[in-house]
């Protein structure tokens, strides 16, 4: 894919890079577990359709924030991934299909575009795996996305974080009861356009299409004839050298959103290659770091009352709190630290991307990249005493929830970014 392209049209180019410039997760099971052949996000199929079910009898429904502001939905309604219609959780509800909404999907495969006057996504339930679990979409999720966005918002509002921070409001959500299961089926309205507004042209470019290779969707497979690395590309608008190019603009950026986020409200992102956008001007010049599905970010209540940062437990999803039990070695308060940073962040991003520079550019010193990027951290890290453990850790590729098993970290010392 070309940057060029952008010019052209700025939606369809940002779903191209969404969907088909995106070598999957590090894991793997990106591929293995998708949606259907014709809604997975590297189909050739440009668009499917969203459900509308109506239940026939009563159920519990409740609504969040204003769904109007995306669209009028049914009383008693609920959106529903095409591949869920024979879904045993629906197998003895009764319903009937008032709606068909035309998508696209996007790289998540349960998160949908909505294209109609106020382009947004839709974030679904999808109870069978994708990745390496189930994907639910219950009231806690739904109320988690939610405060997290408000945490955000108000702290954008109040100047706590500036530039280059930016995020995708989840303001709006519905969830209902089903009758005869009882089972809590929701759904969540993502706004397309990064908050704060600003008052120019803005390219979106999701992390892994910055080092991934374009598929041809009519194949699955990567192109043959491939074009440089949209990394590389934007380097070639600019004036650094590769490594300061790739520091000053992208990484360092990049950690300081993610530690600025953490100290001032107590948030952990969920930093990893899919959750993350770069946006660019029209010049290609790199502007802010997005960060977009909050439903998966967690929220350390250990941290705020170190902070001194207000916080409520009405909802306790995702909620981190140092405990006194020990967890695969470590309480699993400093664990989760480990893995949303080191992990997540670190090589789903980082490695994937100076490895990516090691190929584009000759005569990079990618070991002095990273001490430069470990450097970098250390004045976050100052802040933080007592809070990462002195090892880093990730796990096997495996599916640890499909195989009935419980979770193992593997650790090792000397964390790369830290």
């Amino acid at each position: 894919m070309l940057l060029s392209e952008y010019y052209n049209n700025n939606l369809s180019s940002y779903m191209k890079a969404e969907r088909y410039v995106n070598s999957g997760s590090p894991s793997g099971f990106s591929e293995i577990n998708t949606t259907s052949e014709s809604t997975k996000p590297k189909s050739s199929t440009k668009e499917f359709d969203v459900l509308e079910i109506k239940f026939s009898e009563d159920v519990h429904t409740e609504d969040f924030g204003s769904i109007s502001d995306y669209i009028e939905l049914y009383p008693n309604s609920m959106l529903v991934h095409t591949d869920l219609l024979g879904s045993s959780l629906l197998a003895n509800e009764k319903f009937d299909i008032v709606r068909r909404i035309t998508v696209e999907p996007t790289s998540s495969g349960r998160t949908v575009l909505m294209k109609n006057d106020r382009p947004c996504f839709i974030k679904m339930a999808y109870p069978d795996f994708l990745g390496r679990v189930r994907r639910h979409m219950r009231k806690e999720h739904v109320l988690s996305a939610m405060e997290v966005s408000s945490r955000l918002q108000k702290a954008v509002d109040d100047q706590l974080i500036g530039v280059p921070f930016a995020f995708l409001r989840e303001n709006a959500g519905r969830v209902i009861r089903l009758p005869k299961s009882g089972y809590e089926w929701g759904v969540i309205f993502r706004e397309y356009i990064p908050y704060p507004f600003v008052d120019m042209k803005e390219f979106y470019i999701p992390f892994f299409s910055l080092f991934g290779y374009e598929v041809d969707p009519m194949t699955g497979k990567e192109k043959c004839n491939k074009d440089p690395s949209l990394l590389y590309q934007l380097y070639e608008k600019q004036t650094d050298s590769p490594e300061e190019f790739l520091l000053n603009k992208i990484i360092f950026p990049l950690c300081k959103v993610y530690f600025d986020v953490l100290l001032k409200t107590g948030i952990e992102l969920e930093a990893h290659a899919q959750n993350m956008l770069l946006t660019v001007d029209e010049k290609f010049q790199i502007q802010r770091i997005v960060c977009r599905d909050l439903e998966s970010a967690g929220r350390d209540v250990t941290l705020m009352q170190r902070q001194g940062i207000q916080y409520n437990l009405d909802n306790m999803y995702k909620c981190n709190m140092l405990m006194d039990e020990i967890y695969d070695k470590y309480p699993k308060w400093y664990i989760n630290h480990s893995f949303m940073f080191d992990f997540k962040l670190g090589e789903y991003i980082l490695t994937p991307m100076l490895e990516c520079a090691k190929e584009c550019f000759e005569n990079v010193n990618i070991e002095e990249m990273q001490r430069r990027i470990k450097m970098f951290n250390q004045q976050f890290i100052k802040q933080l005493p007592d809070f990462f453990p002195s090892e880093w850790c990730y796990y096997e590729n495996i599916n640890f929830e499909e195989k009935g098993l419980e979770r193992k970290y593997i650790w090792q010392s000397n964390p790369k970014y830290r």
